[in-house]
């Protein structure tokens, strides 16, 4: 709020009674150079056309981190009072100091503002005075990462990389050079980018990489070295960086690079049948390990196996042995055991590391499974009822080493009521169930399960029987396990009601059938096989083939054998009834019967058996003379005439089709 009255003198003046103004000498818009780092004076004046002398306030404000110093005690933020008289000329003298360059920054050129201000009139009157100062450049490098130790092989090349930061405030090329120094440090080559020594040679590649550097950013300079086939041997160098704008000022480092013998060496496989199969406890796969030495000199190798499971042990010849440069040595064998009792399913990365002293340049990884191993015992017990019910149990046991399943059916060798269950218990695995078969799946290690079967055993049979009840249990994953079991029980012959009579007729007709009846029936077939074959010569007579029978005559008489009169008698031969018995029965003769109760049953079919072929024989030929009848006289059945007809006269010109016949005609096929 400005103040109407002001004391002047001892006197109140009037402030709107005052005329003139207080005012910097200089515009505003000046701008100072300044270097980093370092400090400017300046002088800044201010004067008064009041027409009467009064106090100034004066305050400058600088850019942040920078340093303004001037004769007050107060700091230039807060200001400091002046009092002026009327055309009065008031300078003031301060001095600006400049920040170092850190982390790139501040940058080369930029402008930093500073301002003066002047209030006078108790605030009423203001003036202002605002320059810049323009930032100089600063140049520097420095090497972030390099020099050192490294090794090369006897012919080989080594590439070296040193980091560098351009630490100046402006985008800079930095200059790169190396120089090759002695046993004792000196220089013994000229400054550059390339220099070789004793058939050493080093050379500066991809400078690409230190082009236009920001500042506080980082470059990579890479030597290239390339070493003698010596043995031994040692290269001394300097790495130099430098600004361009610093001509005789750099950054430097050494680095020394020693040939030394490359050492390696490399594994392979020659077989693995862990990882692609599955070992059963108790078994072992096999590995097969080839080494070979890649490295420049002989080498003392051998073989380090990491995280080995608990359920497995290696069994390996755990020995040192050397290989020279290229060699390879004969396949190496690893074992790898399963231990007893394992389950299955389980599995486990193992480690082969190829070991020179404490390093290993290689390292194979492969895998080992236990495989399952299907495995049962089975124990039974049955129990035979008074009421002839037969009940047994069958106990198996998993004693494999994962979970399975069983596979059951039942049968029996007699007509009778059976079946196969388990307990209720056990109803929960059962994946499939019949009254004569079932599957149980799973059970697991060490479980049991009981199968039950029985049998209703009938009380009698006609003759003294033995009715098995069978089961066969199989492994459900796999049924290459399989065991049978059979429970035999007799069944008692039915004995039949006593008849004394029919026993004292079958004491002599069982001897007397069990002796002739063969014969007889041998002697039947004879006579029957000699009657037909007369019969036949009969019928064969050409006086009956040259009559034709009529057409007009009853279809079935046709075929009726007619007796063609007494031909010529033809005499058999006579035979010795003992020679005839050894031409039928062999030269062992007539085999000897023994006295029997019973008919002899297979007697009975044989002689069946004889008789039905000698009447398939007697159809045959039957058969066959009735078609040479047909065929020779050239005869139709009455119903196929039309098949004949050559009069087509008789048939019906309309409607004249393939399945037309005759009127009184009815075709059959």
């Amino acid at each position: 709020m400005p103040q109407e009255n002001i004391h002047l003198n001892d006197n109140v003046v009037l402030s709107s009674d005052i005329e003139g103004e207080v005012v910097f000498g200089s515009n505003s818009g000046s701008i100072f150079d300044i270097d980093p780092d370092s400090s400017i004076g300046i002088n800044v004046n201010f004067s008064s056309d009041l027409d009467l002398e009064t106090d100034v306030l004066i305050t400058i404000n600088g850019p942040p981190g920078w340093d303004i110093s001037w004769n007050s005690q107060n700091p230039s933020e807060e200001g400091h009072e002046y009092a002026i008289s009327p055309n009065q000329i008031v300078w003031i003298q301060f001095s600006i100091t400049s920040p170092p360059v850190i982390g790139g920054s501040p940058l080369s050129n930029s402008l930093h503002d500073v301002s003066m201000s002047l209030i006078y009139n108790q605030g009423d009157g203001h003036d202002w005075y605002n320059f810049s100062m323009r930032y100089g450049y600063f140049e520097g490098v420095e090497i972030v990462e390099g020099g050192g130790t490294s090794s090369i092989a006897p012919g080989g090349t080594v590439t070296l990389e040193t980091v560098v930061r351009n630490t100046g405030n402006t985008v800079r090329t930095l200059d790169v050079e190396i120089i090759a120094l002695g046993d004792d440090g000196s220089i013994v080559s000229n400054p550059g980018d390339y220099f070789f020594l004793d058939n050493w040679s080093a050379s500066i590649i991809e400078s690409w990489r230190v082009i236009d550097i920001y500042p506080n950013s980082t470059g990579i300079v890479m030597v290239q070295i390339f070493s003698p086939g010596d043995v031994e041997g040692a290269l001394n160098f300097e790495i130099r960086i430098s600004s361009p704008a610093t001509v005789g000022s750099f950054s430097s480092t050494n680095h020394i690079v020693n040939i030394v013998p490359r050492i390696g060496g490399t594994m392979s496989l020659s077989k693995d049948n862990c990882t692609t199969e599955e070992t059963l406890p108790g078994a072992f796969c096999e590995m097969g390990i080839i080494v070979s030495n890649t490295g420049d000199s002989d080498s003392r190798y051998n073989l380090n196996i990491l995280n080995i499971p608990e359920w497995a042990y290696i069994e390996y010849q755990n020995e040192f042995f050397s290989l020279s440069p290229s060699e390879s040595s004969e396949t190496i064998v690893i074992s790898c055991h399963v231990r007893d009792g394992v389950s299955s399913g389980l599995f486990s990365e193992i480690r082969i590391e190829l070991m020179i002293d404490d390093w290993s340049p290689e390292y194979i990884d492969f895998r080992i499974n236990s495989g399952s191993l299907y495995s049962w015992n089975m124990n039974m017990s049955y129990r035979l009822t008074d009421s002839n019910n037969l009940t047994a149990t069958w106990t198996m046991t998993n004693q494999g080493n994962g979970v399975d399943g069983l596979i059951a059916s039942i049968d029996s060798s007699v007509v009778t009521e059976f079946g196969i269950s388990v307990p209720d218990s056990f109803s929960s695995v059962i994946t499939s169930e019949s009254s004569r078969a079932l599957e149980i799946y799973p059970i697991n290690q060490n479980d049991s399960v009981d199968i039950i079967g029985w049998m209703i055993v009938p009380n009698s049979a006609p003759t003294d029987t033995v009715a098995n009840l069978s089961i066969e249990i199989r492994s459900f994953l796999n049924p290459r396990i399989v065991f049978i079991d059979t429970i035999p029980v007799i069944i008692q012959e039915e004995i039949p009601p006593k008849d004394e009579e029919l026993v004292v007729n079958e004491d002599w007709i069982v001897p007397f059938l069990n002796t002739w009846f063969e014969p007889v029936m041998i002697l039947i077939v004879a006579v029957i096989g000699v009657i037909g074959v007369g019969r036949a010569l009969g019928m064969g007579n050409p006086q009956d083939g040259n009559k034709i029978i009529s057409e007009e005559e009853d279809w079935i008489q046709k075929f009726v054998r007619k007796d063609g009169g007494i031909g010529d008698i033809l005499e058999s031969p006579e035979v010795d009834s003992s020679e005839f018995e050894k031409d039928f029965f062999g030269d062992e003769g007539r085999t000897k019967s023994e006295p029997t109760d019973r008919i002899d049953k297979g007697v009975v079919y044989e002689a069946g058996e004889l008789l039905d072929r000698s009447k398939e024989d007697s159809d045959i030929e039957e058969s066959l003379r009735i078609a040479e009848i047909l065929e020779n006289q050239d005869i139709l059945h009455p119903d196929n005439i039309i098949l004949d007809i050559d009069d087509k006269a008789q048939v019906s010109e309309e409607d004249i089709s393939d399945n037309q016949v005759p009127s009184g005609f009815d075709l059959e096929i």
